[in-house]
């Protein structure tokens, strides 16, 4: 008898009836497919999750009840709950559908998240989820993983409010405000592992300033200190992947800084390195995802200038900047895509969109290629604000003001180029959209009026990206910032 055999014959010795087998058995023969569900191909991928489901293929449901798939190996039955799960050692392949109602194995979906045909080994892939029953696909982590979701804005007054926001009405309820002590906190930076929260001041001299609070796991915040930005009239700060870096842009004296964080997420002062790419209108700065380069939109340079950032010391190295894009654009805000080598420009001036072509070895941006953010046939107004890439990576957002709306704009798949597929105005409530932010998960979008002292909350359609108004709350005066994270 074969070494596979005699284990076969050893483990229906031991289990007899038992439907879930476990590990050893059940990556060598495939069982029943769930009920409604399609089989996965018994390749033979990674260690098993126990009793579950091969997974249904993409796009097809298996039926309630019935495990998330194992890797493509042992079928689990559609009428019971299985005690396996998506996971074991063996991760499910990325892109695959989850069988609908599947429960999490002990160690958690595979790469993606997903299970479906064909394993491919991985370890340990985070939180199975179930898959929506609409759908059949599995849900992200962040959508139904434990934890609170909370939502903060902040403006041109004193005070940053924090929501909490119900992840399935999407109703916002009111979580009290802070007063930082500054005018104007324009923009508000979380670092990558949430636990701290920068503010920027939009003021000159000694008075343009970013503050660093602690953000405690009820979603408060107690102020850590202050530092000066090294520039005058800041709009927008960011903070590198590793949070050892905040990075500044001065709209008012055009330089950007960087002010390295401490043990205890303070800001240090004097900056770190302060450059000068223009006299004036550097809007925005971010950081590829790596860390290890910086762009820097100006309005009226009409370009991106790029950097590279030494992450031992934070000086910022010239690398070039961005040609191409149409006179009188005046790039104000960059989105990155969140998988593919692509980036969206908010050109503020002509209030239009611009795709571009990333190289992440040279850090450099290439291929500009600007349409309207306006729908066909309306009359150019007012100005362009903020972008957005959606989580999927399937939409493209953008904040027109003077036109007070959001358009939604599909990505092309293979060529990262868009087109536009609606318009927003929220039946003529939004007002100056100046920022908009999205939920980890990318089910709401929520824009801040600076000119209606309000916060709305739109629910985003998975299949096409419209918007539909769940909720408005009112602010204090002067939103330009809305963003959110999860809490445990």
């Amino acid at each position: 008898m074969s070494v596979q055999g005699y284990r076969w014959f050893t483990c229906l010795l031991v289990a007899g009836s038992l439907a879930a087998i476990g590990a050893s058995c059940s990556e060598d023969a495939p069982g029943p497919a769930p009920t409604g569900g399609t089989a996965g191909a018994p390749d033979g991928g990674g260690g098993a999750g126990g009793q579950g489901g091969s997974g249904a293929s993409a796009g097809t449901a298996g039926a309630p009840g019935g495990s998330a798939g194992s890797m493509g190996g042992q079928g689990g039955s559609g009428a019971s709950g299985g005690s396996g799960g998506s996971g074991g050692q063996g991760g499910s392949v990325t892109g695959g559908n989850a069988g609908q109602g599947g429960s999490g194995g002990a160690s958690g979906a595979g790469t993606g998240g997903n299970a479906g045909s064909g394993a491919a080994a991985g370890k340990d892939g985070g939180i199975a989820v179930d898959a929506a029953p609409r759908d059949g696909t599995a849900d992200s982590p962040e959508t139904s993983a434990p934890g609170t979701t909370y939502v903060y804005t902040s403006g041109y007054d004193p005070k940053i409010t924090i929501f909490t926001l119900d992840r399935l009405s999407g109703v916002l309820t009111s979580k009290g405000s802070l007063d930082t002590g500054i005018s104007s906190p324009s923009y508000l930076a979380f670092s990558a592992d949430k636990r701290f929260l920068y503010a920027v001041n939009e003021a000159t001299g000694a008075n343009s300033k970013v503050l660093a609070f602690k953000i405690a796991p009820d979603g408060s915040l107690q102020k850590i200190n202050e530092a000066p930005t090294g520039g005058d009239g800041s709009p927008h700060l960011s903070v590198t992947p590793d949070g050892r870096w905040v990075l500044v842009a001065h709209y008012g004296s055009g330089h950007v800084s960087t002010l390295a964080v401490d043990a205890n997420g303070g800001v240090t002062m004097p900056p770190a390195d302060i450059q000068r790419p223009a006299t004036s209108t550097s809007h925005q700065i971010l950081t590829d995802a790596t860390g290890s380069f910086a762009f820097v939109p100006n309005v009226n340079a009409n370009t991106v200038f790029q950097f590279k950032l030494d992450a031992a010391t934070g000086k910022l190295t010239a690398n070039g900047s961005v040609s191409g894009f149409p006179s009188g654009a005046g790039p104000r805000h960059l989105a990155r895509h969140p998988t593919s080598n692509w980036a969206y420009t908010m050109n503020e001036t002509a209030v239009t969109v611009t795709s571009l072509v990333y190289d992440p070895a040279t850090g450099t941006f290439s291929g500009p290629q600007t349409i309207d953010s306006l729908p066909a046939g309306t009359a150019k107004t007012g100005s362009g604000a903020h972008v957005v890439v959606h989580p999927a990576g399937q939409f493209v957002y953008t904040s027109n003001r003077g036109h007070n709306s959001i358009s939604i704009f599909e990505i092309d798949a293979a060529t990262g180029r868009l087109t536009m597929r609606g318009n927003e105005t929220g039946g003529g409530a939004i007002k100056t959209p100046r920022d908009f932010g999205m939920d980890p998960a990318g089910k709401f979008l929520f824009v801040a009026n600076q000119d209606a002292a309000s916060l709305m909350v739109f629910e985003i359609n998975a299949t096409d990206g419209k918007l539909t108004l769940r909720d408005t709350k009112t602010t204090p005066a002067g939103p330009s910032f809305a963003g959110a994270l999860i809490l445990p």
